[in-house]
């Protein structure tokens, strides 16, 4: 949810790793839309407004490509993709099952260790989601989390308001989060916003654009990542993608940003990677206080359980990770012609890094990549 004001003021900072020297463009400064920051001049910068300077970003040497996939828990995948093709039309690139311990690690899996999971790839213009049914044979009841986190909250969905999968979604009956019968307009600068669930209560953020930048339907414009420390969080995702965020923010004092959460008094700090196809969205809410994780996240949890970084070098990737000190949960696995290491942040939600050995090449990212082409 792009819900401030930016200053366009950067400062150049200079950033060991290793032995070697990095130039890196950071923000300085950002306000939120009201109450804070009135001695500033500012304008709005709605989420996927790139500005060349407030979004500056020089790589280090990693070999991420981008995110291939969010990778959501479903009760049932039939009833998902007919939910969501009433708002989105999703591609079913593959479909298959396999025994859940040959895909996933069994320290991340709860109550379903010993069963066949179904697995459904649905491609979109930006990325791919991963919608993983653990027990094809009974269906789950649905399982709501709180907008304030933690963990991974919702994707966000992104269309022309000449054709809104927001109005497409209110009409097939979708439960919306958010307050009032039209998505929030923040600022006047051509987007609004809402939240609302799907059928097993998982969260997903409408987003409606009067000046869209891509030609599609729709898109998927972010995944999100709420943190009880965001300090923390950005820190180690900025040493995994080998850049600083593009924009850092606060938010406060905004009744429009209430109705959205459908929390009074919304407090937030809030931090912006883009990774080439996908922003990287993370929140740390101050009011309501997000809280930790009680313990390790659980991939059969339904909701999004995880997401995936495409990489061009598996090896030299988790080599690089354990010289930060990240070692991978269990065992390399194997996920239909994909290398695959699953990793904890430092909230405990589980990433993976994945290496295309023997699949189709519609199954990677290459052609999804359209942020950031100058420093890729």
């Amino acid at each position: 949810m792009a819900i401030f004001q930016v200053t366009f003021y950067s400062l150049l900072a200079l950033r060991m790793r290793g032995n070697k020297m990095r130039l890196l463009v950071i923000s300085l400064s950002a306000m939120a839309l009201a109450g804070c920051g009135k001695e500033t001049t500012s304008v709005p910068v709605p989420d996927q407004v790139q500005d060349p300077v407030v979004n500056a970003q020089m790589p280090l040497e990693t070999g991420i490509k981008g995110v291939r996939y969010v990778s959501v828990t479903v009760s049932d995948i039939d009833q998902t993709l007919e939910f969501y093709n009433q708002g989105v039309q999703y591609e079913v690139v593959k479909r298959y099952q396999a025994p859940a311990e040959s895909l996933f690690p069994m320290s991340r899996i709860g109550n379903h260790k010993d069963k066949e999971v179904e697995v459904a790839l649905v491609k979109t213009p930006t990325v791919f989601l991963h919608l993983v049914d653990f027990d094809p044979s009974v269906t789950e009841s649905p399982e709501v989390r709180s907008v304030s986190g933690p963990g991974y909250t919702h994707i966000c969905f992104i269309s022309p308001s000449s054709n809104s999968a927001y109005a497409k979604f209110r009409a097939a009956g979708m439960e919306m989060v958010s307050r009032g019968k039209e998505p929030v307009d923040l600022g006047g600068y051509g987007m609004r916003y809402a939240y609302g669930l799907d059928l097993d209560g998982t969260m997903v953020e409408l987003e409606v654009d009067e000046t869209p930048r891509r030609p599609d339907a729709f898109w998927v414009g972010h995944v999100a990542n709420v943190t009880p420390d965001i300090e923390k969080m950005t820190a180690f995702y900025s040493d995994l993608l080998g850049y600083m965020p593009r924009r850092t923010a606060e938010l406060f004092d905004n009744p429009k940003a209430d109705e959205i959460a459908n929390i009074d008094n919304v407090a937030i700090k809030a931090a912006w990677y883009s990774t080439g196809n996908l922003d990287l969205e993370f929140w740390q809410y101050t009011n309501p206080v997000t809280p930790p994780h009680s313990n390790s996240q659980m991939l059969d949890r339904i909701g999004y359980n995880s997401i995936a970084f495409e990489v061009q070098d598996l090896q030299k990737e988790v080599e690089r990770l354990a010289g930060m000190g990240v070692a991978v949960i269990e065992d390399f696995r194997f996920q239909e012609g994909w290398r695959v290491a699953y990793f904890s942040d430092p909230d405990g939600n589980v990433f993976s890094l994945q290496q295309n050995e023997s699949a189709a090449r519609e199954e990677s990212i290459d052609d999804l990549i359209w942020m950031h082409a100058d420093v890729d």
